[in-house]
Formats: C-alpha cells, sequence, structure tokens
C-alpha cells in the first residue's frame, strides 16, 4: 500500500518530520482537520521529532480526513512522560477498532489497524476512559496509489491562496474577495468555543 497521508500533531511551530505534515488544533486544510476541541503539547529533549508534538484531550474528540470509499490502513503513535494518558479508545466510523489503547511512560506505542471509509470520510474518533486523557502524536493513512483526498466540508474554500503570478494574470477572483469569502466561510462554521478545532473561548 502507498502512503497517502502522514499527519504530525502538536504545534504548528515545532520540528516536522521529513514527510510528515504538522496539524494542529486549528482548521488548516479542507481535506482533514479535528471536529472537536482538543489541545496541543511538546515534550522537551525528544529525540525523534514525530514523539515531540501531540494533541490530547480528556474528552471524545474526533480527527476527519477526506477519503474515497474503500478499505485503508492506519497507523497511530503515541509518546508520552505524563502517567495521566491512556488508556483511550479508537472507533473508526462509529466502530471500535482499538478498545484500549494503552500509554507506558516513555515508550512509544505503534498500533495498526484496517480502515473504511464512507461517504468520502473517515472518521477516527479517540475517547478517553474516565478521568484520563487521550494522547496521539501521528496518523499515517496508506491505501492505493490512485487515491487522492477529498473535501471534508462540502464547499471549503481552498487550501491555498492564489499565487502572485495567477494574480496578476488576471484568472483569480479579486484578492480581497477572496479573502473575505474565505474568512467569511470560517466564522459561519465556528463553533460555540471557537474556530474549528479551536479551544479558545470567545474574547481569549
Amino acid at each position: 500500500m502507498n502512503r497517502i497521508l502522514a499527519l504530525q500533531f502538536g504545534n504548528v511551530y515545532q520540528r516536522r518530520s521529513p514527510g510528515y505534515i504538522l496539524l494542529s488544533r486549528l482548521y488548516t486544510h479542507p481535506c482533514y482537520g479535528w471536529l472537536d476541541p482538543v489541545k496541543e503539547g511538546a515534550g522537551l529533549n525528544i529525540r525523534d521529532a514525530r514523539h515531540e508534538g501531540y494533541v490530547h484531550a480528556s474528552a471524545p474528540a474526533t480527527l476527519c480526513l477526506g477519503l474515497p470509499d474503500g478499505d485503508y490502513e492506519v497507523t497511530l503513535t503515541a509518546f508520552t512522560r505524563d502517567a495521566g494518558c491512556g488508556p483511550y479508545a479508537v472507533a473508526v466510523n462509529g466502530t471500535c477498532v482499538l478498545p484500549e489503547v494503552r500509554l507506558p511512560v516513555g515508550r512509544a506505542v505503534r498500533h495498526t489497524f484496517r480502515a473504511r471509509a464512507r461517504r468520502n470520510r473517515l472518521s477516527l474518533k479517540f475517547t478517553p476512559q474516565p478521568g484520563r486523557e487521550f494522547l496521539v502524536n501521528t496518523i499515517e493513512v496508506r491505501g492505493p496509489r490512485t487515491v487522492t483526498l477529498r473535501p471534508i466540508f462540502r464547499h471549503a474554500p481552498p487550501a491555498v491562496m492564489p499565487t502572485r503570478r495567477i494574480l496578476h494574470r488576471g484568472r483569480a477572483p479579486d484578492p480581497a474577495r477572496e479573502l473575505g469569502r474565505i474568512c467569511d466561510w470560517l466564522l459561519a462554521h465556528r463553533p460555540p468555543g471557537g474556530f474549528l478545532g479551536d479551544t479558545y473561548a470567545p474574547g481569549g
């Protein structure tokens, strides 16, 4: 199987492992993102960049990936020096695939499982046990070489703004209008606690 997507969680300013995409709690791409609030964290003096940053939460949270319907192989990596993380369960589109992910302090764990996308979505729900937190560092998805990512929101704006060259050629909408359209979409999809995936309260 071909590696389709490799996400490394945490703050977008941290070290990035080659071949991985840094993904924070915020909305940054129309084809993948957190649908529920999560927190970012990072360890100190971590040799492997993949284990440095992470996201965590004490409440269930869903990571949504836009993928064509079909079967995939997903690998989860988690590493922590905090005894308060785990156990937690992982479900794919409502079906539990990992009932109890345990996180030994100071030792990385990797779990690989099969997952089936439906309606162009593959949703990974992380549910910690009461009084605990889930924590995940990376997610890798493998599948057929012909697979391309699909938007998880029907009318989401593009991942990047048109380049200056394209704008000067007059092949793109007015820059200010296009930026306004993107901001309007983000505001329209803002949950009560902030932007998509954001944990900041209004005015915080």
